[in-house]
């Protein structure tokens, strides 16, 4: 399990930005803050993400996702952009993973 220094029972509990967010443009200084499109952070709590389509054995031609937080683009009520990031130990880690310009984690 890749989900950091703590137990994957901690980590579900870490998940105050579990859901759907805007991502956030690169801005100069005085600028105001752009959003754009839509992603989601999400626990998964392990095995396969998604489907075979041809009905197929998922685990003989790919491994399982482990537990942890992932994140992944898509719009509220619309199928994935692509495949999902993670896995990792907080929702907060894979929020900032997804939208390295939100104001809440850009160092100043």
């Amino acid at each position: 399990m890749i989900i950091g220094t703590i137990h994957k029972d901690e980590a579900i509990a870490y998940d105050s930005h579990e859901g759907y967010h805007q991502f956030h443009m690169e801005v100069d200084e005085g600028e105001k803050q752009e959003t754009y499109g839509s992603f989601l952070v999400f626990w998964w709590k392990g095995g396969h993400m998604y489907d075979n389509p041809e009905g197929e054995d998922l685990d003989e031609w790919r491994d399982s996702e482990p537990s942890g937080w992932y994140w992944h683009a898509c719009f509220p009520g619309c199928l994935p952009d692509a495949d999902s990031a993670g896995p990792f130990g907080s929702s907060i880690a894979a929020h900032a993973d997804a939208d390295v310009w939100a104001p809440e984690h850009i160092e100043e």
